[in-house]
């Protein structure tokens, strides 16, 4: 479209256009529905984005219990391996001290068996024995265990040292008596 030439001419079309513009009832009514429509829905957004707000809250706040929720796990992880890592050693230890409990039971045992010998080696078993014949009066038996061959030697010279040097027929004939009361291995005195 060309420009028109004279001012006044310039005039006309604005005004024609002015009067092309201008919103009949029907228009206006039609625009303020819509504008009514857009403030309602402008409300709506409103309280959507209001609703929103109040649920991003909320999602932050379980966010951050979530977050601590997780620390707590970590830490009662830790605590646990840590207890178990204790048990473990608590464990192993306990399987050594068993070990070595069985080990001295044994060694006990051992000794035990080892003092025996010593000391039966060492001092003879003496028993005693009381009976009584036909209501007469109590009469006594000592029985000596057979002394071991190495420290029949050893007795015999304890007896003649306690007997204060007495001859050696006498020791030969109490160790006959020996013989003589019973090839059992046992040596009986009787007292009356």
């Amino acid at each position: 479209m060309a420009a028109p030439s004279s001012p006044g001419a310039g005039q006309k079309v604005k005004h024609k256009a002015t009067e092309e513009v201008l919103p009949s009832a029907e228009l206006l009514a039609h625009y303020k529905a819509r504008i009514d429509q857009f403030e309602q829905e402008r409300e709506e957004l409103l309280h959507a984005v209001d609703r929103c707000a109040v649920h991003q809250d909320e999602a932050h706040r379980l966010e951050w219990e979530n977050r601590k929720r997780a620390d707590e796990v970590q830490e009662l992880q830790k605590a646990l391996s840590d207890a178990q890592q204790f048990l473990f050693e608590e464990r192993q230890r306990l399987l050594h001290v068993q070990s070595e409990n069985d080990e001295l039971k044994l060694q006990e045992i051992q000794d035990r068996q080892r003092i025996q010998q010593l000391l039966a080696m060492t001092q003879p078993l003496e028993q005693t024995i009381t009976h009584r014949q036909d209501g007469g009066p109590p009469s006594s038996v000592t029985v000596y265990p057979k002394p071991y061959p190495q420290h029949r030697q050893q007795q015999q010279q304890q007896q003649q040292a306690c007997r204060g040097g007495r001859s050696p027929q006498r020791g030969a004939e109490a160790a006959a008596g020996v013989a003589a009361a019973g090839g059992s291995g046992e040596r009986v005195l009787r007292t009356v």
